[in-house]
């Protein structure tokens, strides 16, 4: 039974191909299950006609649900429609991605005979639920609303929003979001002595996202010296690379084109087959890709060797390593002075990964986390640390991605808090307007590493109105321990004030959207309960009916003839009835269940 003493609070991966939650009680660590069995749960919801499934079930519905079924939805989460990212996902996918009347992506999709669209927040909701649902029924809590959720280190201020937005329509309360190298920084030091001093590079490798964080522990104090990555780089992009290599070689060789409509499915399968492919070629030099009646009873039957597969990504791999290089730059270190590389995420199980990380260091990279569930144990820890519910005690200090400031008259950036900041931090400044006898003043927020400020995400814009002449206006910007910004601007003589906390900017949902999505998660929720008793139900009656017509055929001769053929009718109507929309209602189920079950009853006791 669960110590109802203290509330729990659970760490939670939020990844973009798989997902993973778990807990830290008694100073032990450990994955959660999933409800319907396994650790690692694919961050998949696919929308069949009747209900909304997440996980490895809606992953394997993906085929039959081509269109409305959805996945590495953290690629686009708090990103603009018009973002190359986004554009570039969206030639990936089959689902539809649309823009809204704010610029942000919308998924549209059918469900229910309804064509309805839904946000990247809702989509990561759903997910979120899911697994806190499962830590639920593994720790025996009614309710679990705190948790620890981690980002990737290069994630911006929307994206952080959006992913706390995510967590409120699931239903938790966000503690703290951590970057994930920094949660596995904590996992990998949980166990070790207290009282020692190393720079760790955390090189965090996972489906969607990569970051490498420079981490020094000094005893208790776990500090992150620099964090670079790239948000648009994983195992995602190596299999994308080896399926247009396999449509490609399909198309000239068996000529058949797997961009037509009729072909979707089994571009999913081959995505899905590239993907377990990828996985093999870790471990093993050579599979075969295997397409069964692909096109007019064509089978296709194609090796795939280790060595193609490294030299599709070889360049992607190579970029992972130059950006180690600047991460150690950034820290003003020498690769000599890290004293552990720490693998974590999935794709670091590939061999030229290992290899290539190797070389550059002239030494073994260590394994000592669960590379798949490392992430998810640090964000345990502290959440289990922020609750008060671990003897062992740390602080961290976590540093900001990218830098931060404001549009300046002549187009430049000008920085407030630069990148890799340790947060949280908050600075100031004073501006004036830049023509005399102004009375107002536009403060557009920026964040990024050019000095152009067109080229550095917009955060958002507000004014200042009905100011004196040459006003003196202070700005102060203040970076939480989520990495989430507060903007607030002052004019001196007249106290004329504003504060944004970026969440104004246009396209994030009202706190009244969010609640609205809430509540639909928890109507899917009751949805898919009341399908999973209808498949129960169906399932029983199908069972009862199967083995009722075996046991009146073995016992024909001792049954009334005429009896026998009413029942056996019956039966063979109860199976056919089980097809129609008519037996979705777990009522009319039990009637017709009872109807025949009466009717036999009564021939058995006439006997």
């Amino acid at each position: 039974m669960a110590d109802k003493t203290r509330k729990v609070a659970i760490g939670i991966d939020l990844g973009t191909t798989n997902s993973c939650v778990a807990v830290c009680k008694n100073g032990k660590v450990e994955t959660i299950p999933h409800k319907m069995g396994g650790f690692l749960v694919p961050s998949w919801v696919t929308y069949t006609r009747k209900e909304v499934l997440v996980g490895d079930i809606a992953k394997a519905h993906g085929a039959a649900y081509v269109k409305s079924a959805i996945f590495a939805i953290k690629r686009i989460i708090g990103r603009k429609f018009n973002d190359p990212v986004v554009q570039s996902a969206i030639k990936t996918w089959k689902f539809n991605v649309l823009e809204d009347s704010t610029g942000v992506p919308r998924i549209e999709l059918k469900h229910k005979g309804d064509l309805i669209r839904v946000s990247p927040e809702e989509i990561s909701g759903l997910i979120l639920r899911d697994l806190k649902e499962s830590a639920e029924a593994y720790l025996d809590e009614s309710e679990i609303t705190d948790a620890v959720i981690t980002v990737p280190a290069y994630f911006n201020d929307h994206q952080r929003q959006a992913t706390i937005d995510a967590a409120k329509i699931a239903g938790l309360n966000v503690l703290r979001l951590i970057n994930e190298p920094t949660a596995a920084a904590i996992a990998y030091i949980y166990d070790k002595p207290e009282k020692q001093k190393r720079n760790i590079l955390v090189y965090d490798l996972g489906g969607g996202t990569f970051d490498v964080s420079i981490v020094n522990l000094n005893n208790a104090n776990i500090s992150v010296k620099a964090a670079c990555g790239d948000t648009n780089l994983g195992g995602i992009n190596f299999d994308d690379r080896c399926v247009e290599y396999f449509m490609n070689l399909i198309q000239n060789k068996y000529k058949v084109d797997m961009k037509e409509a009729h072909s979707l499915k089994y571009l999913m399968r081959l995505r899905n087959l590239v993907e377990k492919a990828k996985h093999d070629l870790s471990t093993i030099y050579e599979t075969t890709i295997e397409l069964i009646e692909l096109h007019d009873e064509l089978d296709v039957y194609e090796d795939f060797l280790r060595a193609r597969f490294e030299d599709l990504n070889e360049d992607l791999f190579t970029k992972t390593l130059e950006i180690v290089k600047q991460c150690i730059k950034e820290a003003k270190l020498k690769k000599e002075d890290i004293d552990d590389v720490v693998l974590v995420g999935g794709s670091t199980r590939i061999p030229k990964i290992e290899e290539g990380l190797t070389e550059l260091f002239g030494k073994a990279v260590s394994k000592a986390i669960n590379q798949e569930h490392g992430v998810a144990h640090g964000a345990a820890i502290l959440a289990a640390n922020l609750t008060e519910n671990l003897s062992k005690t740390f602080n961290i200090s976590d540093v900001t991605a990218m830098s931060l400031g404001i549009e300046t008259l002549n187009g430049e950036m000008n920085v407030l808090i630069k990148r890799n900041s340790q947060i949280p931090t908050q600075a100031q400044r004073t501006y004036t307007t830049g023509v005399e006898g102004e009375n107002a003043i536009r403060i557009t927020v920026l964040e990024g590493d050019s000095k152009i400020a067109s080229k550095n995400l917009m955060l958002g814009t507000f004014d200042l109105l009905d100011l004196p002449l040459n006003p003196s206006v202070n700005v102060t910007f203040e970076v939480d321990c989520n990495g989430i910004l507060t903007v607030h601007a002052v004019e001196d003589s007249t106290g004329i004030n504003k504060m944004i906390n970026v969440i104004l900017n246009k396209g994030r949902l009202t706190s009244n959207e969010i609640s609205l999505l809430r509540k639909k998660s928890y109507i899917i929720k009751k949805n898919n309960e009341e399908c999973n008793k209808v498949k129960e139900k169906k399932n029983e009656f199908q069972t009862y009916l199967l083995k009722t017509k075996d046991q009146i055929k073995r016992s024909a001769r001792r049954i009334n003839t005429k009896d026998y053929e009413i029942l056996l009718n019956k039966i063979e109507d109860g199976l056919s009835w089980l097809s129609t929309k008519e037996a979705e209602d777990v009522k009319k189920i039990e009637n017709k269940y009872n109807g025949i079950h009466k009717y036999y009853d009564d021939i058995l006791r006439n006997k």
